[in-house]
């Protein structure tokens, strides 16, 4: 099967890609994936950048199977082969927020920071470019489009959370805690200590992931450390 790996990563982004990057390339290189990363836009100025991920099948044809992440996911240097999906389909994790979608189609909301769909998914992503914004699905741009149209063909399917942890999100989010998280440097500074404990399940969780999403977690040197 022919994957390629695709991460867009357009304007100033060297200090997280000096990270991501050569993560991206060693789980590549240990699973024989070819990679591309998107330095130019493949969309029009009048889309969001991170429509990008959803013209990648069309602007690189010819593979089995696309495996798509945003360029602040941090893969692990232990990661396995990237999970299959059924033909037609688009894998994605669950995301961490879960209250906000009101779409009645929709039975949970996937994070499209690691998306993985073979060929057959391609009308999907066609699709999610041409309708834009879904803002009756949480999440930014590309969410919404590819969860709608996903979700209306019942072509989604879910992986393993290993894959696209959201360590800060997922924290303050368990706490019901989005406003200290927001106004509370102090607060910020207790879960950055608790990652700085062996044994705490925030730690464990980064240690035992597979991909580590830097959404609300700026500092991505930090983060790779706890992971290696």
């Amino acid at each position: 099967m022919r994957t390629l790996l695709v991460t867009v990563s357009i304007g100033a982004r060297a200090a997280l890609a000096r990270h991501s990057l050569p993560r991206m390339e060693h789980w590549a290189g240990a699973h024989g994936l070819a990679m591309r990363v998107v330095r130019e836009p493949l969309v029009g100025p009048d889309l969001p950048p991170h429509f990008n991920k959803l013209a990648a099948p069309a602007a690189f044809p010819g593979y089995d199977r696309y495996v798509i992440v945003d360029d602040d996911l941090l893969i692990s240097r232990r990661a396995p082969p990237p999970p299959g999906v059924p033909a037609g389909c688009v894998g994605l994790v669950p995301d961490p927020e879960q209250r906000n979608t009101t779409a009645p189609y929709v039975a949970w909301t996937g994070n499209t920071g690691f998306i993985v769909a073979d060929r057959g998914a391609a009308d999907l992503f066609a699709a999610a470019l041409s309708h834009g914004s879904e803002p009756a699905i949480w999440g930014f741009a590309d969410q919404g489009a590819l969860n709608h149209t996903a979700w209306q063909a019942r072509r989604i399917v879910k992986l393993d959370s290993r894959w696209n942890l959201l360590p800060a999100v997922q924290y303050f989010i368990d706490r019901n805690a989005w406003e200290s998280w927001r106004t509370s440097r102090l607060y910020r500074l207790g879960y950055y200590a608790r990652l700085l404990l062996p044994g705490s399940p925030e730690r464990r969780a980064i240690r035992a992931a597979f991909g580590v999403h830097l959404v609300r977690a700026p500092y991505p040197g930090f983060f790779s450390r706890l992971m290696d």
